[in-house]
């Protein structure tokens, strides 16, 4: 069970024009993370605050305007992090949505800082506008001031955002290289979006894991009525990614599990993507031989052909289920009742034919 700490009240960095802000929360220790990481959220009698200080606000984009600042809740929890939203009032009326990213370690912080500044240019259209960083006082603890954009993609994929808009987020990911960086994570969770009237609109965020990338192989524009080949990207992680977002073609389908490299062209239109292929696969060659009741000593030239047999059935019928709205989970889950009825099919179809 987690106690509060004594809470702090105090205004907050005062800059040479004399602006200062409040954050009022209330701060307590919890287990359930490592180190000195604190958590932090309003009482239910009121608001609490914590003494914070300014360690830097010296991003591109001010806040020294404000009167105050508050947040307001805790948006996500890591072994590394808690975030929490907040927003940031002016006597003139307006306000501006916050992110606050409080994180442990001060070195680890200041390098997601330093990729900020070094991004400076693509702040506001590509990736979040960064404000600064602020220290609890008496604490290691700091925290990474962001501009908060919409929110993240929850529980969309990729694959359910419209061709333009995967391919927006790839020339997006292809100007941050450019900027000499690479993002390690790239994924849903991580990329925050806003509908404005009708148009999805993203950013790119968290830029805890990042390479440097100091000359990119991509120098074209991604289209969304042009599937790019492997060696025409020129830059892994952009391929990787495009393949995830399916505005990438390879021209084959690989199975590790099953031993299987086959080209596309030989697979039937029913067939599914690579991603659906890494997401749920069969089985072993043995053990689907084993399910439709084959000697397995026969070897692999006299199973191929009822074991391929098998295993493209099974994508066709997972095709079908996406085709008509079922989740890659939902049809996980029902794996074995889909490879039980091929099994049947195979035994009154090319098995039942099958000399012996």
């Amino acid at each position: 069970m987690s106690t509060p700490a004594a809470a702090h009240t105090s205004s907050l960095f005062p800059d040479d024009r004399g602006t200062q802000i409040l954050y009022n929360v209330v701060f307590q220790k919890t287990a359930s993370t490592k180190g000195t990481l604190l958590v932090f959220d309003r009482d239910a009698n009121g608001k609490r605050s914590l003494n914070m200080r300014l360690v830097s606000l010296d991003g591109p984009h001010e806040l020294d305007s404000f009167a105050s600042a508050e947040v307001i809740e805790r948006l996500s929890v890591t072994e590394s992090s808690v975030v929490y939203t907040g927003k940031c009032g002016s006597s003139h009326g307006r306000t501006v949505e916050l992110i606050f990213k409080f994180v442990p370690d001060q070195e680890r912080l200041n390098a997601e800082a330093a990729t900020y500044r070094q991004l400076a240019k693509l702040q506001g259209n590509i990736i979040p506008k960064f404000y600064g960083i602020l220290q609890v006082v008496r604490s290691e603890v700091c925290c990474l001031v962001l501009e908060r954009f919409g929110n993240d993609m929850g529980n969309r994929s990729f694959d359910r955002l419209s061709r333009e808009d995967r391919a927006t987020l790839l020339n997006m990911l292809a100007e941050i290289h450019k900027a000499g960086i690479s993002p390690r994570d790239v994924v849903e969770s991580n990329i925050w979006c806003k509908n404005d009237g009708g148009r999805q609109e993203f950013r790119v965020a968290d830029l805890a894991d990042v390479d440097v990338h100091e000359k990119c192989g991509w120098n074209d524009t991604f289209n969304p009525d042009k599937l790019f080949k492997l060696h025409e990207i020129g830059c892994a992680s952009l391929a990787e990614t495009a393949e995830e977002m399916e505005l990438f073609e390879s021209g084959i389908i690989y199975d590790p599990v099953f031993n299987m490299i086959v080209r596309r062209s030989e697979l039937g239109e029913g067939f599914p993507k690579q991603w659906v292929v890494d997401r749920i696969r069969p089985g072993t060659r043995t053990a689907l031989a084993r399910r439709l009741g084959l000697d397995v000593s026969l070897g692999p030239k006299v199973l191929l052909k009822d074991q391929r047999w098998m295993w493209e059935r099974f994508f066709e019928e997972v095709q079908r289920r996406i085709v008509e709205g079922q989740t890659i989970d939902a049809i996980i889950e029902e794996k074995e009742e889909i490879l039980d009825d091929l099994a049947q099919q195979w035994k009154s179809g090319p098995g039942g034919m099958r000399e012996d």
